[in-house]
């Protein structure tokens, strides 16, 4: 550090250590502090500005700054003027507003908005001062009533943009913010989820259909920065809810070529299939089994149990098993001997339980709930109201088994 008034030798040693080029007089040596300063103010300076100013067409380099910076600004916000009307190509004239797809139902925004981009895609660009005119009137073909609210003082002069593709993708960005559903990703993917075919449907319709759902949920989204559908994913759900007896076939088929129909891609699947679901019969139905417990049409109902309904029995009372004190199960059901010997044992033993128990025949209760109102009571003995079995018929004896009997021996 050099304190207080610099030496003659100082100055000097300061002085030659600047570059040549900084050195307007180079023949000058300051001697002193002040001559230091004053050289150091007046005779160095940068090159920047008169390298500038010749670059700008100032062949003697002399502009200032100041003045090269504004023509530099004024060179980077050129526009080019736009080319005579009789030298301007007949198809990009503006398009009319009865030509852009309207806007009609506030659920529908992404029904409009596919046809927006079709019919965007399709035009010639407008001219350049014609951007803000084309969106104004892509705004006046909404009809929905709030999109329609929604864009009526719309300023749309912040969406311009250098090109015409750049400024209607700046619009349907600005669209989206407006009128799109926050759950539309979430419906593409129910709708796509949801697509199979139809009993009626032609091969070639419902690969249309699939194939635009697919679109569909894929455009959603990349526009929400989502992972999109891969051929392998769309490839995978057309062999879930493609007929299993077509999948069965393809399988065996691309087998036979060393080939995994997991692998093959979407268009490739549809040519497959658009020919073999045309020329492959449907299986028949598989009938039901009629050994299986099936309600057919010959069936008839079983019968209610008729004695156990309310209702007045033979003895007087107004009662059904189930009426309480409901009747124990030991003593519901048939008394009388059956043609089947197991069911005959079963009826005679309820039989034996109901007479030890002095039951009433007719509604299996005993004699002290039988009041006044039911003066017949009759109970259950084990001889007096006992029908015999039915007699068992016995078949002929065939004339070649019959014996005939020995004579009686006079004694």
């Amino acid at each position: 550090m050099f304190t207080g008034n610099l030496t003659p030798e100082q100055c000097k040693f300061l002085w030659n250590q600047i570059p040549l080029e900084f050195r307007k007089h180079k023949e000058q040596e300051p001697t002193t502090s002040e001559d230091l300063v004053r050289a150091l103010i007046h005779n160095i300076s940068c090159a920047h500005p008169s390298q500038a100013a010749r670059v700008l067409g100032d062949e003697t380099g002399q502009q200032d700054w100041d003045t090269s910076l504004v023509q530099m600004d004024e060179l980077y916000n050129h526009q080019c003027p736009e080319p005579e009307e009789a030298t301007t190509f007949a198809g990009s004239k503006l398009f009319r507003s009865s030509d852009v797809p309207t806007f009609k139902d506030d659920k529908d925004y992404d029904g409009f908005r596919g046809s927006l981009v079709s019919f965007l895609q399709s035009e010639d660009p407008p001219r350049r001062t014609e951007y803000g005119r084309a969106l104004l009137r892509i705004l006046s073909s909404i009809e929905a009533p709030s999109a329609r609210i929604a864009a009526k003082n719309w300023n749309v002069q912040n969406l311009l943009r250098p090109t015409w593709e750049a400024t209607y993708q700046q619009f349907l960005n600005a669209l989206d913010k407006k009128f799109e559903s926050q759950t539309i990703l979430q419906d593409s993917k129910i709708a796509w989820m949801g697509c199979r075919p139809k009993e009626t449907e032609k091969p070639s319709e419902f690969f249309n259909r699939f194939e635009g759902l697919t679109a569909q949920l894929q455009d959603v989204q990349r526009r929400k920065h989502a992972p999109v559908l891969s051929d392998s994913i769309i490839t995978e759900r057309l062999l879930l809810i493609l007929p299993r007896y077509l999948t069965n076939n393809a399988r065996i088929h691309f087998a036979q070529s060393g080939q995994l129909m997991e692998l093959q891609t979407p268009e490739e699947l549809r040519k497959y299939f658009e020919v073999t679901w045309t020329y492959t019969p449907r299986p028949a139905a598989t009938g039901h089994d009629t050994k299986s417990r099936f309600k057919t049409a010959n069936a008839s109902p079983a019968p209610a149990h008729a004695t156990n309904n309310v209702k007045e029995r033979q003895c007087g009372i107004i009662a059904s098993y189930d009426t309480s004190p409901a009747v124990p199960s030991e003593a519901r059901g048939p008394l009388m001997p059956d043609t089947d010997p197991a069911k005959s044992a079963v009826n005679n033993a309820r039989r034996h339980y109901c007479a030890q128990r002095k039951l009433c025949l007719y509604c299996r209760r005993p004699q002290s709930e039988h009041q006044a109102s039911a003066p017949r009571f009759k109970p259950v003995t084990l001889q007096g109201n006992a029908r015999p079995a039915p007699a068992q018929l016995q078949a002929p004896i065939p004339d070649q088994l019959q014996i005939e009997a020995a004579p009686l021996l006079d004694l």
